[in-house]
Protein backbone atom coordinates (compact mmCIF):
# COMPACT_ATOMS: atom_id res chain seq x y z
CA UNK A 1 0.00 0.00 0.00
CA UNK A 2 2.88 2.58 0.08
CA UNK A 3 4.36 1.79 -3.00
CA UNK A 4 1.49 3.26 -4.96
CA UNK A 5 1.99 7.07 -2.94
CA UNK A 6 5.83 6.06 -3.30
CA UNK A 7 6.12 6.02 -6.93
CA UNK A 8 3.30 8.94 -7.23
CA UNK A 9 5.26 11.08 -5.39
CA UNK A 10 8.33 10.40 -7.54
CA UNK A 11 6.62 11.58 -10.74
CA UNK A 12 7.21 15.39 -9.84
CA UNK A 13 10.52 14.92 -9.24
CA UNK A 14 11.68 12.66 -12.73
CA UNK A 15 10.24 16.05 -14.11
CA UNK A 16 12.06 18.34 -12.92
CA UNK A 17 15.27 16.47 -14.20
CA UNK A 18 13.66 16.80 -17.70
CA UNK A 19 15.54 19.69 -19.35
CA UNK A 20 12.21 19.83 -21.97
CA UNK A 21 9.95 20.86 -19.59
CA UNK A 22 6.47 21.34 -20.41
CA UNK A 23 4.96 23.49 -17.36
CA UNK A 24 1.36 22.00 -18.38
CA UNK A 25 2.09 18.80 -16.77
CA UNK A 26 3.31 19.91 -13.13
CA UNK A 27 -0.54 20.32 -12.17
CA UNK A 28 -1.44 17.25 -14.06
CA UNK A 29 1.27 15.18 -12.10
CA UNK A 30 0.32 16.46 -8.79
CA UNK A 31 -3.73 15.67 -9.54
CA UNK A 32 -2.71 12.44 -10.18
CA UNK A 33 -0.59 12.35 -7.22
CA UNK A 34 -2.98 13.22 -4.70
CA UNK A 35 -6.41 11.25 -6.35
CA UNK A 36 -3.52 8.04 -6.08
CA UNK A 37 -2.92 9.03 -2.62
CA UNK A 38 -6.93 9.73 -1.85
CA UNK A 39 -7.32 5.78 -3.59
CA UNK A 40 -4.72 4.28 -1.59
CA UNK A 41 -5.65 5.60 1.67
CA UNK A 42 -9.31 4.64 1.00
CA UNK A 43 -8.56 1.12 0.15
CA UNK A 44 -6.10 0.82 2.97
CA UNK A 45 -8.79 1.58 5.71
CA UNK A 46 -11.39 -0.49 4.05
CA UNK A 47 -8.93 -3.13 3.88
CA UNK A 48 -9.46 -2.97 7.67
CA UNK A 49 -12.72 -3.19 8.10
CA UNK A 50 -15.80 -6.29 7.34
CA UNK A 51 -16.41 -6.79 4.04
CA UNK A 52 -19.69 -5.36 3.58
CA UNK A 53 -18.43 -1.86 4.34
CA UNK A 54 -14.34 -2.28 3.11
CA UNK A 55 -15.47 -0.01 -0.08
CA UNK A 56 -17.72 2.62 1.09
CA UNK A 57 -16.18 2.67 5.15
CA UNK A 58 -19.90 2.68 6.54
CA UNK A 59 -21.13 5.67 4.74
CA UNK A 60 -23.47 4.12 3.00
CA UNK A 61 -25.68 0.92 4.26
CA UNK A 62 -28.22 -1.36 2.62
CA UNK A 63 -30.66 -2.70 4.97
CA UNK A 64 -30.78 -6.77 4.33
CA UNK A 65 -34.48 -7.24 4.88
CA UNK A 66 -36.37 -6.66 1.34
CA UNK A 67 -39.94 -6.38 1.33
CA UNK A 68 -41.76 -6.89 -1.80
CA UNK A 69 -38.67 -5.12 -3.99
CA UNK A 70 -38.25 -1.85 -1.71
CA UNK A 71 -34.87 -1.75 0.03
CA UNK A 72 -34.05 0.98 2.86
CA UNK A 73 -31.14 2.72 1.46
CA UNK A 74 -29.07 5.00 4.44
CA UNK A 75 -27.31 8.10 4.17
CA UNK A 76 -25.92 9.30 7.29
CA UNK A 77 -29.51 10.33 9.26
CA UNK A 78 -31.59 10.09 5.73
CA UNK A 79 -33.38 7.20 4.32
CA UNK A 80 -34.03 6.75 0.37
CA UNK A 81 -36.35 3.94 -0.50
CA UNK A 82 -35.24 2.07 -3.77
CA UNK A 83 -37.31 -0.26 -6.21
CA UNK A 84 -35.13 -3.36 -7.53
CA UNK A 85 -36.97 -5.26 -10.14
Amino acid sequence: MVLVPARLLTVPFLENVNKFQNLFRRPIATTIFLIGTVVALWLGIGATLPIDKSLTLGLFEIDSIVKSNITMVHLGNSRFKANYP
